[in-house]
């Protein structure tokens, strides 16, 4: 598995309404919670332009190179940006104000630009038969990386497209021609990859290739952030198109091998004890088939307002709750149970409201690796009166 890279924060409203996000990097940064834990063994485009295939059904797991990645930065456009006509890496300088070649963004072409694009401080005019600035596509981050192994480095950049729910994106590589000008190379991946919509991390390998953080939203609130699957995959240049040599290409587990049961308690909040309410929530994971599950994990996604602190084997990672259940042999399970709070002012309030829906609130996500094998349905949650 590739090191995950951090560096962008992802501003949220609350449910429903639209993202605003900031680049700075690539981490999601959202309101914490917590919990605390416990876990024992129980015995149980246009076609000029290149563009990225869906990958398929299995990629070997290869290292690509041993040194650290390069996150990509912020793409800013420099005071001058009046582009480099002479040879040398492709800059913000070059791409701010260019005419790029952007490739198709498939079902949402007719929403944001595509094709020959003339771009102003990074950002493509509003499309004329919309009129509207949310049809403008941006830079957002940019990394350099030779993909190609010519000696000089391209420039692989996020460009996202402000509408739809969540917003799209997709990476490209762009180079320099032997005249100086700028084309572009090919498409890394797009919205078109296997579900891919966003692209929340990006970081350049020493040997060329591109990784990429790729997620799939369903939706924009709180809720449906926390209930995505991050996964790290790797991206080389081939000459024609980039194609993917490394990690997942699927969010859903591989459910003919494993045979998974997962099993979660209603959360029963105890009296008040001063300002607070203590509760639990048990999570039971089984191995049902013949060979073993390995690198299984939960994520408990929770009523807003209840919350906790964590402990081994969960941690908390602002509003993402994750703990790791690890390998369960054939014909046994797991359990974890987790310590959870509520303030005593608004216990009322999360009980009466639990907003019990399927990929929302008091669920609870089984993963396999990085991948997505089942979520249960949404947990009651009562109180000790």
């Amino acid at each position: 598995m590739d090191t995950q890279v951090q560096a962008t924060t992802t501003l949220m409203s609350r449910a429903n309404r639209p993202w605003i996000i900031v680049w700075l990097g690539f981490a999601v940064a959202l309101t914490s919670v917590g919990c605390s834990a416990r876990s024992r063994d129980t015995g149980t485009h246009p076609s000029a332009i290149a563009t990225s295939p869906e990958p398929s059904p299995t990629i070997a797991a290869i290292a690509t190179t041993t040194a650290a990645p390069t996150p990509a930065r912020p793409f800013i456009c420099p005071a001058d940006s009046s582009g480099r006509a002479a040879g040398g890496p492709v800059t913000p300088a070059d791409l701010c104000n260019a005419t790029l070649l952007i490739p198709s963004w498939a079902d949402s072409d007719t929403a944001c630009a595509h094709g020959t694009v003339h771009m102003k401080d990074g950002k493509s005019p509003p499309l004329p038969r919309t009129n509207s600035v949310a049809s403008q596509i941006r830079i957002a981050t940019i990394v350099g990386a030779d993909v190609d192994h010519d000696g000089v480095a391209e420039a692989v950049v996020v460009i996202s497209c402000p509408v739809g729910d969540p917003p799209l994106d997709q990476v490209v590589a762009f180079g320099r021609t032997a005249s100086g000008t700028i084309h572009t190379l090919g498409q890394v991946i797009g919205p078109v990859n296997g579900g891919i919509n966003k692209a929340t991390g990006l970081a350049a390998n020493s040997d060329g290739s591109i990784r990429v953080e790729v997620t799939k939203v369903l939706g924009s609130d709180d809720h449906a952030v926390a209930s995505q699957v991050h996964q790290w995959r790797t991206y080389s240049w081939g000459g024609q198109r980039f194609t993917q040599t490394a990690g997942s290409t699927s969010f859903d587990a591989d459910k003919s091998t494993t045979h998974l049961t997962i099993a979660a308690t209603s959360i029963v909040l105890a009296k008040p004890q001063g300002a607070v309410r203590h509760g639990s929530l048990t999570v039971t994971v089984a191995n049902t088939g013949a060979t073993p599950a390995a690198g299984v994990s939960i994520r408990p996604i929770l009523t807003e307002g209840v919350t906790g602190v964590a402990e081994s084997p969960c941690t908390v990672s602002f509003v993402i709750v994750s703990c790791t259940v690890g390998d369960i042999a054939a014909g046994t399970s797991r359990k974890i149970t987790l310590d959870v709070t509520v303030e005593t002012a608004f216990a009322d309030m999360v009980a009466e409201n639990p907003t019990r829906n399927f990929i929302s609130s008091n669920v609870v996500q089984l993963l396999v690796g990085d991948q997505l094998y089942t979520t249960t349905a949404g947990l009651a949650m009562t109180l000790n009166r």
